[in-house]
């Protein structure tokens, strides 16, 4: 009975046999997260939707100094115009979020979601003249990340595995149907949506593109990191003797 639990606990979250840096500890940071936003809009939303842009998270340019910029432009990503803006960015988190924290670990993706929060909220500030919240940012640069690694693990042969290929797959169906997704603002309020064969959400929205950009970027460096990182194997005395 036990081991029949312990190996469905690691079918859903992952192996144990990792080390702690890469150990999924039971989707805590995407869990982390999700609570935060929720808590955060709570909080945000009592005091009515104009305090939300006007008194605390304006990222303007240019109005601020570099770190009060910084800091508001952090928690933009935590706030959001309204429920459904809120609903719909947390379905996708859940679902990239899930995966790619039983992937690389509980540890990694907070660390990678921080700084994707970092990075692109301030380079959509510097490129979106007006002000922007919503969690989106970072929910676009996981899904570049996520596309870059499963490119890398298809190519790469010691590392591919046909039920994570499968998985990552079903994933990455997901992930374009999210950006085929067009939602329809009224007066900062998400009213409805529809959707479209390419990916119009990624290609309409600077500030969902700078999110991309920074995973992209990310994944390739953690990626190079990695290979740089790992050491080559030294031939056996038979193998030495025999190529002689």
């Amino acid at each position: 009975m036990q081991n029949k639990l312990s190996t469905i606990l690691s079918a859903i979250v992952g192996n144990n046999k990792k080390r702690w840096l890469t150990k999924n500890y039971f989707f805590v940071a995407t869990l982390a997260f999700l609570f935060f936003c929720v808590i955060f809009h709570s909080v945000m939303s009592r005091h009515g939707d104009g305090w939300i842009y006007m008194e605390v998270l304006i990222p303007m340019r240019g109005d601020y100094t570099f770190f009060r910029s910084l800091f508001r432009s952090f928690l933009s990503n935590f706030a959001h115009s309204d429920v459904e803006h809120l609903l719909l960015n947390m379905l996708c988190f859940v679902v990239v979020g899930t995966y790619l924290e039983r992937k690389i670990g509980s540890i990694k993706i907070f660390g990678l979601i921080i700084l994707i929060a970092i990075f692109s909220g301030m380079w959509a500030t510097g490129l979106i003249s007006h002000s922007w919240v919503g969690f989106s940012l970072v929910n676009y640069g996981l899904y570049g990340f996520i596309i870059i690694d499963f490119i890398f693990s298809a190519i790469n042969k010691k590392i591919r595995k046909k039920p994570a290929m499968i998985y990552g797959g079903v994933i990455l169906g997901l992930i374009y149907i999210a950006m085929c997704y067009v939602s329809m603002p009224y007066q900062g309020w998400t009213i409805g949506g529809a959707f479209t064969w390419y990916p119009w959400d990624l290609i309409r929205h600077w500030g969902h593109y700078t999110g991309f950009v920074v995973g992209i970027g990310l994944c390739l460096i953690m990626l190079i990191t990695k290979i740089v990182a790992t050491p080559t194997k030294a031939p056996k005395y038979n193998e030495t003797i025999s190529s002689q």
